[in-house]
């Protein structure tokens, strides 16, 4: 076979497709999931300012910091450091194995192993020694490694066999609902794949002022999500994916969680759904959550006195839940513990499941 080698900038959408597709074929048929997603770790002034930034990404098992700045002004003042503790506590419990990140002799080293950080290897350059690497790692005390683990439940052999089709579980509600923590508390118990609305908002279009679309059109289909409806349209044959928002393997489990803001109203992703739980949070618990999710890493009073004043004079009605709204397979009461709406959800999606097996016999 005759073949040429270029170097090119970057390779085609296509051809990254099918080299994703490929290698996550490789990964997936020895049970590992490569979990790659990119991050940043931001500090802010009272003035919304960034002055420190934390960039970093997942991949398998394992943290890798890529780079850490802290504005000239603001250095020496130990908030490189802070980014660096609130990475550990992010992750801490999660089930990661360690933090990796490189460094040179020309930067800290020494900055590092003050933050607990141990050198593994150093790598010497004798032509240039600023240019030396230090290595360095710091581990998890986690006792069980979750990550870069394919997860698989009792159920998915079993599902493969008979080449069903996964169930696609879609949690609706308000923002502040409690959705997101409800979705992670059932695919922990389930070991489920699981699906966030937000992490396609990049990559999607929607009405960029919620209160105008709101008062205006109220069309749910404003909301235009195609890498998600192929999202699910690829897991509901039974495809292993990456996810095209967080580049993680998405696998399908028997269940898979999805976080859906709009459930069924929303045509595109609503058809996929196949059994819609809706979270009825009280207006002042979901109010609270989210003035304590958006304020409590950089509270500044009067941001949230002006969030507050524009929930009572025109964004209030965007919360209370319109009939349409709450049309679901199970109306599940928001202000219940959260070991409470699992609970509702599990005897649900039992009763369900038993449905399913009596059309199917």
């Amino acid at each position: 076979m005759n073949y040429t080698i270029e170097f090119v900038d970057k390779i085609s959408h296509a051809e990254e497709e099918r080299m994703t597709k490929d290698l996550v074929a490789y990964e997936s048929a020895h049970e590992i999931d490569v979990n790659y997603k990119t991050f940043s770790l931001v500090l802010k002034d009272d003035n919304g300012i960034v002055f420190a930034v934390l960039n970093a990404f997942t991949a398998f098992a394992e943290i890798y910091v890529d780079d850490i700045w802290v504005d000239t002004a603001h250095r020496g003042k130990g908030f490189g450091k802070k980014l660096l503790q609130e990475l550990e506590r992010h992750f801490q419990g999660k089930g990661f194995n360690n933090i990796n990140l490189v460094t040179s002799v020309f930067q800290a080293p020494g900055f590092y192993e003050k933050c607990g950080f141990q050198a593994e290897f150093v790598r010497v350059n004798k032509k240039n020694p600023k240019l030396t690497k230090t290595f360095f790692v710091k581990f998890f005390n986690d006792e069980v490694q979750t990550q870069g683990i394919l997860k698989r439940d009792k159920h998915t052999d079993r599902i493969n066999s008979k080449k069903s089709h996964p169930l696609i579980i879609g949690i609706s509600g308000i923002s502040g609902a409690g959705k997101s923590t409800l979705v992670k508390k059932l695919a922990e118990t389930l070991q489920s794949t699981t699906i966030f609305w937000d992490d396609y908002d990049e990559i999607s279009k929607g009405p960029q002022n919620y209160v105008e679309w709101f008062y205006s059109s109220k069309d749910y289909n404003d909301w235009i999500y195609p890498e998600l409806v192929d999202t699910l349209h690829q897991l509901k044959k039974g495809e292993t994916i990456v996810c095209p928002a967080t580049r993680r393997n998405l696998t399908p489990t028997k269940y898979i969680l999805l976080d859906a803001p709009l459930g069924y109203c929303h045509q595109a992703t609503g058809k996929y759904i196949d059994f819609l739980i809706c979270l009825d949070t009280p207006l002042d618990i979901a109010l609270a959550r989210r003035l304590i999710r958006d304020h409590q890493d950089n509270p500044n009073p009067q941001k949230m006195i002006q969030e507050l004043e524009k929930y009572l004079s025109k964004s209030r009605p965007l919360f209370i839940l319109s009939p349409e709204e709450k049309t679901s397979d199970l109306l599940v009461d928001g202000s219940l513990s959260l070991q409470e709406q699992e609970k509702q959800v599990l005897n649900a999606l039992s009763l369900f499941e038993e449905k399913i097996s009596d059309k199917n016999e």
